[in-house]
């Protein structure tokens, strides 16, 4: 059938969300359920949805070798003979598919793999007979070697760019922001206050976008720092909407568990925000920082759209540092925060910590997992960019940093 969302006012709100559903009849498909539920619990719902989408397009596929819905039967009774016949016949396909229409199948294929076979190995570590057990283990192992290293579409390697922006492309973004910029290309006030406050989450705070939508008028928290006695602000960074999210196209989410975090905030983007919520935001029915002009919470397109018009008034000069790194000649949303990751890892550095230390900081910081490695392709790109000036909790020395991330100092 397809992939549904589960409402939570019919499920408890532990067991809502996407579940791959089969027909005739109508129920969950029980081993991608399972599954869902042991693998990817952690991850965002659009994330599960994509995946189990794929998932379900196998289950697809084995109906028709082997009749409606016989997937799951053939899976729980071991039929490793015909679960061999469809896995072969499903790899071919996608690499038909593939090659017809020039889509990427390799997430997808990957996916389907480890579903099956790690669904496969578990069953396997619970068989009573032990010989069967190590039997059918050898049988999953071997099926691993041979399709491990095969893709529906082999990629033509490219060179992997970090998006961080060059001096001249921060320098001009700070000045098309500016609320009281000539340059400034927002029509009304309020607009250019909300985009500033936007940037400075996004490149300040290194939010992912959907992070920085999901936050509430009263985002930033103010405290008492216990050492200095000064005051001290903070985020939040969840989700508090998830239940009743007004924005039912492409409502943002949370990209993991680990997304979940309390990050510091200057004095100067504590400010800024402030102004906005207490000034110009205005009054609306719903509790979000960020909205749109018809005082609705602003979406994800809406957020592309800001930063494609911003684009436009680039000068010729940042379109060519750009370009001269191997960049499209625009700026997004997903760029500041690169761009906050190389700079907060500088400002570790040169605060003398090891760069291992920095990296487990970077991860909490960004809210990437334990085991992420994109931390590490920051750190590359620190050493390249030879970041000289860092930032600590002024927005000075933080601009001062951002403005530092030279394109000529590339190897």
């Amino acid at each position: 059938m397809a992939v549904r969302r589960l409402p939570s006012n019919l499920v408890p709100r532990a067991c809502a969300g996407p579940v791959a559903v089969r027909s005739d009849p109508e129920a969950p498909r029980y081993w991608a359920t399972v599954y869902s539920a042991q693998h990817w619990s952690g991850l965002s719902a659009k994330t599960i949805h994509e995946k189990l989408a794929a998932v379900d397009s196998f289950y697809r596929f084995a109906s028709v070798f082997f009749g409606s819905d016989k997937l799951d039967q053939l899976i729980a009774s071991l039929g490793m003979k015909e679960l061999a016949i469809v896995i072969e016949a499903f790899f071919v396909a996608e690499r038909n598919r593939a090659v017809q229409s020039g889509s990427d199948a390799n997430q997808r294929w990957r996916t389907v793999r480890a579903f099956l076979f790690d669904t496969l190995g578990d069953i396997a570590a619970s068989q009573h007979e032990k010989h069967e057990a190590v039997d059918l283990k050898a049988q999953v192992t071997r099926w691993e070697l041979k399709y491990r290293n095969l893709s529906p579409n082999p990629a033509v390697k490219r060179v992997s760019v970090l998006r961080a922006l060059p001096a001249q492309a921060i320098e001009e973004v700070y000045e098309l922001f500016d609320p009281t910029s000539a340059k400034n290309p927002f029509r009304s006030e309020w607009l250019r206050r909300r985009n500033m406050c936007l940037l400075l989450c996004l490149l300040h705070q290194g939010l992912r976008r959907g992070e920085a939508l999901l936050l509430p008028v009263d985002a930033v928290k103010m405290g008492t720092d216990d050492r200095t006695l000064r005051p001290r602000f903070w985020m939040n960074v969840t989700n508090l909407f998830e239940d009743e999210d007004p924005r039912f196209c492409d409502p943002p989410s949370l990209k993991n568990a680990q997304s979940v975090r309390q990050i510091p905030v200057s004095r100067e983007v504590a400010k800024h925000i402030d102004v906005y919520v207490n000034h110009f935001r205005g009054k609306s029915p719903y509790p979000h920082l960020f909205l749109n002009s018809r005082r609705g919470p602003l979406g994800s397109r809406g957020v592309t759209d800001i930063f494609v018009r911003a684009s436009r008034f680039l000068s010729e000069k940042a379109r060519k540092t750009l370009t001269d790194n191997m960049r499209k000649p625009t700026i997004s949303a997903h760029d500041l925060r690169h761009t906050c990751a190389v700079t907060r890892l500088a400002h570790f550095r040169a605060a003398g910590i090891g760069e291992e230390e920095a990296i487990s900081k970077l991860r909490s910081f960004f809210g990437w997992s334990f085991k992420s490695e994109m931390p590490r392709l920051y750190a590359r790109a620190y050493w390249e960019h030879h970041v000289e000036t860092v930032w600590n909790d002024d927005f000075d020395a933080h601009i001062a940093a951002l403005r530092s991330i030279a394109p000529s100092n590339l190897e």
